[in-house]
Order: structure tokens, then sequence, then C-alpha cells
């Protein structure tokens, strides 16, 4: 029962980080007159960021270890269940309600949930935009029983490998010149290696998964 109020405690906080982003979209676009000056709306958006520490954090906390394939399989489907019923309605509707064309492998890149995976803004921004936070918390999802197995062992390792993927892909981004959102088209664009993509965004959730080992020794 503690654990669990613990945790409700958490959860509760993603209100706050969902308000953020909300914010964040809301001046974006211009929506009812909000405005702010340009590059002072994405402190908002820093509520994704926030989202990702705490999924790491939460489920690390709730599964310390995942050994056997059977509580793998029943981890994923868990998690799968959770977020994939949601995105495929959304999906469709939004392909009915906005009369949207229908790109197959752009399509099925939604459906899968890999749609983030893939630099190019036709991809990571296509259909739904916003999904693309479902997609790299779904690759999350799929890297987590590789990152939890011995990870008491081994989370400083982790957590520094993180840490310099995403100094690679910093120096990839630079080195490639890769574009902003201003090419939308099929633009290798920046924003998907470093703010879309998982791998570059990994950190974040290893980072929450890190500080959720050391609240557990401080707690218990």
């Amino acid at each position: 029962m503690q654990i669990k109020q613990r945790l409700d405690s958490l959860t509760s906080l993603r209100f706050f980080a969902a308000a953020m982003i909300v914010i964040h979209h809301t001046i974006s676009y211009g929506l009812f007159g909000l405005s702010e000056p340009q590059g002072q709306a994405s402190k908002w958006g820093q509520g994704v960021s926030f989202f990702f520490v705490l999924s790491g954090f939460i489920l690390a906390y709730v599964y310390p270890k995942l050994e056997t394939w059977p509580e793998i399989r029943r981890f994923l489907l868990a998690r799968i269940a959770r977020v994939w019923p949601a995105l495929a309605f959304s999906f469709i509707f939004a392909l009915w309600l906005l009369s949207l064309d229908w790109d197959s492998p752009i399509a099925l890149a939604n459906v899968l949930m890999i749609n983030a995976w893939i630099p190019y803004p036709n991809y990571f921004f296509s259909y739904i935009s916003p999904s693309w936070s479902v997609s790299t918390e779904f690759f999350f999802y799929l890297t987590f029983p590789f990152l939890i197995y011995k990870w008491d062992n081994n989370r400083f390792a982790k957590l520094l490998i993180s840490f310099l993927i995403l100094l690679i892909m910093l120096a990839v981004s630079n080195m490639l010149q890769t574009k902003t959102l201003g090419d939308f088209e099929n633009s290798f664009a920046k924003t998907g290696l470093l703010y879309i993509s998982p791998v570059t965004r990994i950190f974040e959730f290893i980072f929450g998964m890190f500080i959720a080992s050391v609240w557990k020794k401080i707690t218990e």
C-alpha cells in the first residue's frame, strides 16, 4: 500500500507535465491569441523530458527485476495494451476527421509506433504529430528489459553509455549539417536526431531509472 501511495503521488505529477505540453503547443500555434517571443515557447515543452524521466523512474521502481521470458512478455504486453489501443483509435479518427492522405510506409510506421525512430519530419510528425512521444516511449519499453538486467551491478555504466550516445548524436548532427524543420518535406532533420529520436532521449529515461535506484537506497 505504501508503494502504491508513493507511485500515485508521482503519477499525479504527470498532470503538470501534460499542462506544460498543452501550453507549449497552444503558444506554438498561436491559439487563443497566446504567444511568446520566438524560442520562448520551447521552455514549456520540457514537460516531455519530465515524462521520460518519470517513466524511467516508475518502471525501475515497479519492475526492479525482469529475469524470465514470461515476466518480460507480461511486461511488454501490458505496456502495449496501455498505449496502442488509444493510439490506433486516434490514428483512425484523424484519418477520417481530417481526410488525411494514406501513405502506406508512413501509416505503417505510425501503426507500429516506430514513426519517431525515423529522423524525417514526414515520418515523426505525420498524421498525429504529438504521437512521436508515444513512439519514443515505446522504444523505451522495448529496451527496458535489457536495461534493468543486472541493473544494480551496471547502472553507472548504462547511464554513462547513454550520455555518450547523446554526445555522439550531437556530433553526428553537426557533421551531417542536418536541416531544421524549415525544410520540412523530406529533410533529414536535426529535430529528428536531437529532439525526437529515442536513441538520443533514452538518456532521460535511464536517468529516471538511476534516480529510482538512489531513491530506494535512501528510503528503504
